[in-house]
This record gives C-alpha cells, sequence and structure tokens, in this order.
C-alpha cells in the first residue's frame, strides 16, 4: 500500500512517501497423494528377425486431496479503497513500536482495519485432483535387408483431469476488525510474526440474539473442472545405410492430431451463505446458534510456532467436510443456517450447487463454461549422417531439414458476467440500484455466452539443422550444434475464449458502517470496472535458434569434465499481456480491460555449462564406489521486448454513458521483466555411492532468483521466487536380481520456499508468501518378473 495514495500514518513527515503492507495471509494445508499405474508390453519377432512388433499399453492414475485452513485479511491489490484499508500505529510502550525502514517500508506496527469491504476471513477449502491416463502404442520395425530399416509409430493417448475445489469461509465483518481484530505485525526477523491484541479474535463471545455475530459464516465457492484430451499420433521412419562420405540417409513423416474439451467453471461460484449484510440470517449461522458447523484450529505451531505470537493463536473454522460435501451442504443447511434469497441464479431461494442450476448442459457446467480446441500437426524430414576421416581431426555429425505445418481450430466464445452481479435478491438494494441507474450494466451482467468456432492459427515453417563432433584426441571431444526449434502453445492457452468479468463498489446509505438491508442499504455504485481473462486461438509456437558448443574431456573410465556454451536467440514469445477491446451487447459498446496470452517480444538467452562427473574407482576396497556429480549453469537473458507497456488508461464511458474503470488489469504493469522461471545461476552437486547391491545419492541443488509470474492472482504484481537450496537423499538396495527396495527422503534441510513481490518499475521487491514443507519419505519395493 504506498500512502501517497491514502492517509498519512502517525508520525510521518509531510511530503515523504511510507509504504505499509495492505493485508497478510496465513495458511496450513496436508496433501493425501495416490498414484497407481500399470505397464503392459508384447513383442513378437519373426524368425527370419527381419520383423520385430511391439504392443504396449500404460495406465496411470493419481489423485491429490490437499485441505487448507486459510486466515486471510486482505482483497486485491488494486480497488481504490486499499490504500486507506489498514492504519497502522505505535504502541511502543507495551513492545509493539511502528517501525520504518530506510527505504520508507513499514516494517511493524499495530495494524486497524479501517474498510468495510475487508473482513478477515477463515476459509476452509478443499480440493480433489484427479488425473487418468491410458496410452497405447504399437512399434513395427520392418528390416528388409541389412542396409534399409522401415519404422512404423502408432500411438493413441486419452486423458481425463477431474478437479472438485471447495471452499467455506467464517468471517468477522470488515466494519467490525478494528474493534474485534486489532494485530501487531512484525517483519524486521527472518520470518514474519503476528499477534492479535483481542481474544475475540479467536473466541467471539455471544451478542443479543437476532442481532449481527462477530463471527459468522459468510460465503462459499464452488469450482468444477472436468477436462478430457485425445492424441493421435502415426510416424514413419526410413534409414538407409551408405558406404563413404555420408554413412546414412533417414528420411520421415509425422503426423498428430490433438483434441482438447475443457469445462471449467472458472471462479464465478462465490455464494452468499449466511448473508454477511443481514443481521438475523448472520446470526443463524455464528457460532453461538451453530456451533456444530465449527471447528477450532490451532495455529499455534504454524512455521514451526515461528508466525503467531500471543495466546490467541486458534479459531473458528467451517467444519472441513462442509466445503468436501459442498453440494450437501447447501441442501442441509437451506433455511436453516443458510438464508433463502442467496441463489446465483436469482430464483430468490437458497444457495445452489452447480449441477442443480437450469442453464447447465453437462454435469456442473453451462454452455459458458465449455470450449474445445483442435490441433493437427504435419512434419516431413530428411537427415544425412556423415564422417571425416582423412584429416587429423576425426569429424563426424549430421544435417538435418524439417518441414512442420501446425493448425488449431477451436470452438468457444465470449461470456458475460453472471446475473449474480445484478444480486441475487430481486428486491434486494443492489438489484434495484443496478436496475434502475445503470440499466446497461445491468443488462451486461445476463449471464449469456455467445459460441464460435474459429479457424485459428495455420503455421509453417522449416527447421534446419547441423550437428558436428570433432575426436581431437582419444579422451577430448568437442561438439557444436545448430538448429531452429519451436515450443507449442498449450491448448489452454489457445483456446477461442473470453470471459468478461464485472467489478464495482457498492456505495452504502451510511458509508461507515456495514451493509444490511434493512438499516443500511446500497444506494449506488462507483468504480465500474469491466476487464476480462481472454485465451488466444491465433497464438503461434515460439521459435528458437539456437548455437551450442561443447568440450568433453574423458579423463578416466568413470570420470569426465564438459564445459559447454551456448546462444538462443528467441522470437514470437508467449506472454500474458494487458489490451483493450470492446464487446457489443444489445446496443451497448463497452470497453473492456483484456488480459491474456500474445506472441509478443523477443530476446536472446545465452551462457555457459560447468560439469564434472567421476566415480572414484581407484580407491581401495569399498571406497571404491564413491562418485561425484557437480554442475554449474550460467545465464544471462538480453533484449527481451516486453509486451507490457505500463499503460495509464483514462476512465472511458460505454454506449450508455457510464464511466468505466480499469484498476485491474492495468495496475503495476512493470515492464523490462525476465522470462518466467529462469534463474541467472544454477548449482547442483551430487555424492554418489555404487557398490554391490547399494546405491546412494545425496543431491543438494540451489537456483537464484527467477519470476514465477508476471500477474499474481491476488495482488496483480510480479511473483519472484527467492534463492533457494534444497537437498534430497535415495537409498537403494537390491535384495536379488529381480527385487530391489528403497527410501527416498525430498527436502532433507526442511528448506522454507521464499516469494517476493514487485512494487514498482525499479524493481524494488518486498517480502511476500514464504512456504513451509515438511520433508517426505518413500519407502519403495521394484519387482521384476
Amino acid at each position: 500500500m504506498d500512502t501517497s495514495e491514502g492517509s498519512p500514518l502517525e508520525g510521518q513527515p509531510d511530503g515523504v512517501t511510507w509504504f505499509a503492507p495492505a493485508s497478510y495471509t496465513m495458511t496450513s494445508a496436508e496433501n493425501d497423494r495416490k498414484r497407481r499405474g500399470l505397464t503392459a508390453a508384447l513383442q513378437w519377432q519373426s524368425v527370419d528377425e527381419k520383423v520385430t512388433a511391439t504392443l504396449e499399453h500404460i495406465n496411470s492414475d493419481a489423485s491429490l486431496i490437499w485441505r487448507e485452513y486459510v486466515v486471510a485479511s486482505g482483497d486485491r491489490g488494486f480497488p481504490p479503497y486499499v490504500p486507506d484499508a489498514v492504519q497502522w500505529f505505535d504502541d511502543s510502550e507495551n513492545g509493539r513500536p511502528l517501525t520504518v525502514d530506510s527505504n520508507g517500508y513499514v516494517t511493524s506496527g499495530v495494524g486497524v482495519s479501517n474498510e468495510g469491504e475487508l473482513p478477515l476471513q477463515f476459509r476452509s477449502r478443499y480440493n480433489y485432483n484427479e488425473n487418468t491416463v491410458n496410452d497405447t502404442s504399437l512399434n513395427l520395425v520392418f528390416k528388409p535387408t541389412d542396409l534399409l530399416t522401415f519404422v512404423v509409430d502408432y500411438q493413441h493417448v486419452d486423458s481425463e483431469q477431474i478437479v472438485h475445489n471447495n471452499s467455506i469461509t467464517s468471517r468477522i465483518n470488515g466494519n467490525q476488525t478494528a474493534q474485534n481484530a486489532p494485530f501487531f505485525l512484525d517483519l524486521r526477523g527472518s520470518s514474519p510474526t503476528i499477534e492479535y491484541l483481542n481474544a475475540n479474535t479467536s473466541n467471539p463471545p455471544d451478542v443479543e440474539p437476532n442481532t449481527n455475530p462477530i463471527l459468522r459464516i459468510s460465503n462459499g465457492m464452488q469450482q468444477e473442472e472436468h477436462n478430457e484430451a485425445t492424441s493421435d499420433t502415426l510416424k514413419l521412419d526410413i534409414e538407409y545405410k551408405l558406404a563413404g562420405t555420408f554413412t546414412k540417409v533417414k528420411a520421415g513423416a509425422y503426423y498428430s492430431e490433438k483434441e482438447l474439451t475443457v469445462r471449467n467453471t472458472e471462479y464465478e461460484g462465490w455464494q452468499a451463505l449466511g448473508t454477511p449484510w443481514n443481521g438475523q440470517a448472520s446470526y443463524n449461522a455464528s457460532p453461538q446458534v451453530v456451533p456444530e458447523l465449527y471447528d477450532r484450529i490451532s495455529y499455534a505451531d504454524h512455521f514451526n510456532g515461528n508466525t503467531l505470537v500471543g495466546d490467541n493463536n486458534s479459531f473458528l473454522f467451517p467444519r472441513m467436510d462442509l466445503a468436501e460435501n459442498y453440494a450437501q451442504t447447501l441442501r442441509e443447511g437451506c433455511g436453516s443456517w443458510i438464508a433463502q434469497g442467496t441463489a446465483m441464479d436469482g430464483s430468490g431461494g437458497c444457495a445452489l450447487a452447480y449441477d442443480r442450476l437450469s442453464d447447465r448442459v453437462f454435469s456442473h457446467f453451462a454452455p459458458r463454461h465449455i470450449s474445445s480446441s483442435k490441433t493437427e500437426r504435419t512434419e516431413f524430414y530428411v537427415r544425412g549422417d556423415f564422417e571425416l576421416d582423412n584429416f587429423d581431426v576425426y569429424i563426424t555429425g549430421n544435417v538435418g531439414l524439417r518441414y512442420v505445418n501446425y493448425q488449431l481450430q477451436s470452438t468457444g466464445g465470449i461470456t458475460l458476467p453472471a446475473t449474480a452481479r445484478r444480486g441475487t435478491d430481486e428486491t434486494g438494494s443492489l438489484y434495484q440500484v443496478m436496475l434502475t441507474k445503470y440499466p446497461s450494466i445491468f443488462a451486461l451482467a445476463s449471464g449469456e455466452s455467445f459460441s464460435s468456432t474459429v479457424d485459428g492459427t495455420d503455421y509453417s515453417t522449416v527447421l534446419p539443422s547441423l550437428n558436428l563432433n570433432f575426436g581431437v584426441t582419444d579422451e577430448v571431444v568437442v561438439r557444436f550444434g545448430a538448429s531452429k526449434g519451436l515450443y507449442y502453445p498449450s491448448l489452454i492457452e489457445a483456446a477461442n475464449k473470453m470471459v468478461i468479468n464485472l467489478d464495482y463498489d457498492e456505495v452504502y446509505q451510511n458509508p461507515a458502517e456495514g451493509k444490511d438491508e434493512t438499516t443500511n442499504p446500497t444506494v449506488d455504485l462507483q468504480n465500474i470496472e469491466i476487464s476480462a481473462n481472454a485465451r488466444n486461438a491465433f497464438l503461434e509456437p515460439e521459435e528458437s535458434i539456437n548455437l551450442d558448443l561443447t568440450a568433453e574431456w574423458y579423463f578416466a573410465p568413470a570420470g569426465s569434465m564438459t564445459f559447454g556454451l551456448f546462444h538462443k536467440r528467441l522470437s514470437n514469445i508467449i506472454r500474458n499481456r494487458q489490451f483493450s477491446t470492446e464487446v457489443e451487447v444489445d446496443g451497448n459498446t463497452y470497453p473492456v480491460s483484456a488480459y491474456g496470452p500474445d506472441n509478443t517480444g523477443s530476446g536472446t538467452i545465452r551462457g555457459y555449462e560447468l560439469s564434472y562427473t567421476q566415480f572414484y574407482d581407484m580407491l581401495p576396497g569399498l571406497w571404491s564406489g564413491l562418485g561425484m556429480q557437480l554442475n554449474y549453469t550460467y545465464i544471462d537473458q538480453s533484449g527481451l521486448e516486453d509486451p507490457n507497456t505500463n499503460p495509464i488508461e483514462p476512465i472511458r464511458y460505454n454506449g450508455a454513458g457510464v464511466p468505466i474503470s480499469d484498476n485491474r488489469n492495468t495496475f503495476r504493469q512493470f515492464t523490462g521483466l525476465p522470462l518466467q522461471g529462469y534463474s541467472d545461476q544454477n548449482f547442483n552437486i551430487v555424492g554418489m555411492y555404487e557398490k554391490n547391491d547399494i546405491s546412494f545419492r545425496l543431491a543438494y541443488t540451489w537456483r537464484s532468483e527467477y519470476l514465477l509470474t508476471l500477474r499474481e492472482s491476488e495482488e496483480f504484481v510480479p511473483a519472484y521466487s527467492k534463492a533457494q537450496g534444497m537437498m534430497d537423499a535415495s537409498l537403494f538396495y537390491n535384495i536379488n536380481e529381480n527385487v530391489k527396495v528403497g527410501l527416498q527422503i525430498n527436502n532433507v534441510l526442511g528448506t522454507d520456499t521464499e516469494t517476493q513481490y514487485q512494487q514498482n518499475q525499479q524493481g524494488t521487491k518486498t517480502d511476500a508468501f514464504s512456504f513451509s514443507t515438511d520433508r517426505r519419505y518413500a519407502l519403495t519395493v521394484r519387482a521384476i518378473f
């Protein structure tokens, strides 16, 4: 939060800008992962060994269940009320000072919420993710002569993903947090600490019957996915051996057809349950009335007891099974603790699960949730292998050319904001204000979708390649490679889809109090914003021109050193960017600020790599099984053209004259950002032991800071992972030729993952999320029959 956008803090000098935290989050999660796999193969060979056929089938079924408890104070960073959301005070007399570092960042202080729109939330979240893959392949090898070989490969893959992602939230309303949830936040140590200063945060007292409680179950969220994909691939390779400079020639063809159907409700399913703006309904959903709906969850040992300070360290969360069995929860709670009039379809009843809504066409999904894409890829190639032995240096290599055609077709369309954005109760104040004062905005929030099928990308190119190997001596080999490569966009990115969002701030009759339909209704709207999340069916593959030079020294039978230089010229880089567009609905034209992927920017990645590998078999006895691997890589990114132009959008108007703002997609759009996922430096060291029936590995991996995402989903800022080192270990023992047992340990050192947010164009970063991942142990049995 930039205090130049809000009120000055206690002790802040005139003309000086301070930066203060706008929100905080504490999360605890448990994962339950299961994987089941089956591999079967059948092979046949003719008597004359000229024909070999291999049929293989792989089945994989993996599921991940995680149960998460979240304490969250904040909202997204771009809403205009955020700069004044929290006021900070000094309480040095009680050991809680207000401190500011040399850069103007508040590093400790007593925080008091000052905004009714920002409640303190206690969220129970259940996520089930199952992935099933069936992969069947057939390989045929035909050798009519010793010189000629034909290879035919066919592969068919079916995959399915099912996601149930549900949450239920209890909360202290924003207008109640100043009294009931003040806190002391301290960022001066190695990890943040927080102390709640009122016992009501942990143990909300009873209130007068049928009045606003301090804590209530306020809302729920259901998100569903059911994605299906198929892939068919056919490949033909022909090889003919030659005598002379060219030792063989290879040619072939490749064809693949991939189809993806995406069914995703996104995050449109926010549902009011014990409506926080209605005192009676909130009371019915409070622990005073329905204590059986709550579980007390302790955060005393959060981050090994280093986060939450003081006695107020446990909180009342909705029971996790309420989120796990979300549809059942809605049915059983209707009319008791779940209020009437909360249904997102505006029917006036209770909140409904997705599969009970009338506009569903497949399980949980309405037409607007479903899109499909199909790609066809055709390739032809020819390659010649050669060797030159009439020079002082023995040279081998190959030269090739590959033609590629890539085509995409996608069915999807534009989805308008859900009718729930009008308000779920036709007699409610929000609904009536939007209908009477902003009829064009009311019309936009129809939930309609406009389906279309587009023939998207039709891309063709030629990919040359050259590889040379120089046998300088028997121990030293120098390799050079030059090629052009492609990286294909995912079918998720390349969908024909745009989901339009409608955001606004409600203006209450008394802005200083929280909303209440009876005593403090909505009387107006402000900061109306129309934005969109978009995909792009016209994405082309990323291109790279690759140059590699490597020197390899094999100084021992089990030892080598390698030094390599690489240079990649990238173009058509796929990155998300903000762009402005318009949508016309019922004669009104709406300006839309959209965000999505595009081919934009180019640049260079270059660097070097150094590696060393050796088993010390010269040592006596059992010591001869010792070995080591070292690897260091340095990467320099330069000349990257950033898609963002740091736009400053003026307020615009829709066709009906309603002012439309864009806080979301132009908020903190910084330029000059690096590519995602690339660290400048990477280092690995592996200690090994291989002797008799024992195999041991102890691996340490370190990487420098890298960009996680251009736009984090909550604060809408670039997010980085700080430099990090991790250690893993494994030990395997061969009981006999067919059976092996082992122990694997991940994150031996218990390393935390720490992230930072970039706050301005100058690159100033502040600490963001820290994640503590427990050590993971795996016992393994491998058997071959």
